[in-house]
């Protein structure tokens, strides 16, 4: 296996570079060989027209050209995992549900006065959207915050409700995207790597950083016994310092 990360500015011929990667896996391997990740879905329709005027590459009819939660989906779909999406609307009814049950059993003293603030409800959310993109599960994120010495009465209380929430939405089945991604983590986890068993090449561009999760999910991806390399094109400004 081979890792390999391209460095530099836009305009300085990286996509380029990748994208005759990925041609040259699919005509030797066949088109099931290689991946392409992309970050938006636009990116990926301007990729696909461009391989369409390519010669070399004439009658490819399932370029896997995919953003991350389009690759999730596809796992989830060839892995027959029934994953239901949370509405927003439900999202908010839930950690509502869940703070108020959390302040009746006592366990919210700091948090109590503020529960009940405008934008509240939003605000937790979007603090447990934030953690979830780290792949820090609750029982993890609790330990943690004890482990750093910022075992706060706010961040103990913050620790219950988050918990309190991942477990609504386990009991009632439902997936925000967070999840949806920790569940394609687990079917690549557990060997089921449909639909990219036969996944030789994974080729990364037009990203500036990646969450967690999404790292993992590469990383599961790319420990597949045929895959031989993965390479990730960063996009950095000519001027930026990055350490």
């Amino acid at each position: 296996m081979r890792r390999e990360i391209l460095c530099g500015p836009a305009g300085s011929g990286q996509t380029r570079a990748i994208l005759d990667e990925y041609v040259a896996a699919v005509a030797k391997h066949g088109e099931d060989a290689a991946l392409l990740v992309l970050p938006t879905r636009l990116a990926c329709d301007r990729v696909r027209a461009a391989l369409g005027r390519d010669e070399r590459v004439r009658g490819l009819l399932d370029a896997r050209i995919l953003t991350f939660p389009d690759l999730e989906q596809r796992i989830l779909d060839a892995n027959h995992a029934t994953v239901t999406q949370v509405s927003d609307l439900q999202q908010r009814l839930l950690m509502r549900q869940v703070v108020d049950q959390l302040r009746a059993e006592g366990a919210l003293r700091t948090l109590a006065p503020i529960c009940d603030f405008p934008g509240f409800v939003d605000v937790l959310l979007q603090d447990v959207a934030e953690i979830k993109r780290t792949a820090t599960r609750p029982d993890e994120f609790a330990r943690r915050i004890e482990q750093a010495r910022l075992g706060t009465a706010r961040n103990r209380e913050f620790a219950r409700v988050y918990a309190r929430y991942q477990q609504r939405l386990q009991a009632l089945s439902l997936y925000d995207d967070a999840g949806r991604f920790w569940q394609a983590l687990d079917e690549l986890g557990e060997g089921r790597r449909r639909p990219f068993e036969a996944l030789r090449t994974i080729l990364v561009d037009g990203f500036d950083d990646f969450t967690t999760t999404q790292l993992q999910v590469l990383s599961a991806l790319d420990g597949g016994s045929d895959v031989e390399r993965l390479v990730i094109s960063l996009c950095l400004e000519q001027d930026a310092e990055r350490r």
